[in-house]
């Protein structure tokens, strides 16, 4: 792959910490060349310092109607809204207008490697 998306590796939910440690495992073992991929961290319940971004204005409503689909994740919250209000802040922090921005912290294969080592032992009490 050229790239791969998944939650960024503060976030505290213990699926996405199992994700970031499988694909950080699976990264470790493989013989693709880990600079040439690049891995796109995105926000879902924890701020990612993005160094990357894109604009999403064109696509919030599909964004919208495939949030919705998550029945048991919108018992617990609103989170089309928790969204919606995120994407309008990133724009507005980075543009200085209203829009629909979603964020990133891209870095190639290694880099995040070495990052959800040093996540990981944050993490040990």
């Amino acid at each position: 792959p050229d790239a791969i998306f998944v939650p960024f590796i503060n976030d505290k939910h213990q699926d996405h910490i199992n994700t970031n440690i499988i694909l950080s495992n699976a990264l470790s073992k493989c013989l693709l060349n880990l600079k040439k991929i690049k891995i796109f961290s995105y926000e879902v319940w924890s701020f990612v310092p993005y160094n990357i971004y894109n604009t999403i204005n064109d696509t919030m409503d599909i964004k919208n109607i495939e949030l919705l689909k998550y029945k048991t994740g919108m018992k617990v919250v609103d989170y089309k809204r928790f969204c919606e209000q995120l994407s309008i802040y990133h724009s507005i922090c980075i543009e200085n207008k209203i829009g629909n921005k979603e964020v990133f912290y891209c870095c190639d294969g290694y880099r995040y490697i070495d990052l959800v080592k040093i996540n990981s032992k944050l993490a040990t009490p």
